[in-house]
């Protein structure tokens, strides 16, 4: 298992030419580090609306990319 406050990145496909990120779930909005370490990390993406999904899993987000580009790749 990796260090504590390191994470591990795995090699996810993009979303729309989004590149996926691993952050913290805890730190919505708030700037600078927090003291509190209850956050878990999370899989969030750029959905090209100016909006971001989160992913608790990497199961959840591949399922989503799939499902979209699927949904892109159709007229």
């Amino acid at each position: 298992m990796g260090k504590k406050g390191v994470p591990i990145y795995r090699r996810l496909p993009y979303l729309n030419g989004h590149r996926p990120e691993i952050v913290e779930s805890g730190g919505s909005g708030s700037s600078g580090s927090s003291s509190r370490g209850s956050g878990s990390e999370v899989i969030r993406v750029e959905t090209g609306e100016g909006t971001a999904e989160h992913f608790g899993s990497v199961d959840e987000y591949l399922g989503f990319q799939e499902k979209h580009e699927q949904q892109w790749a159709s007229p």
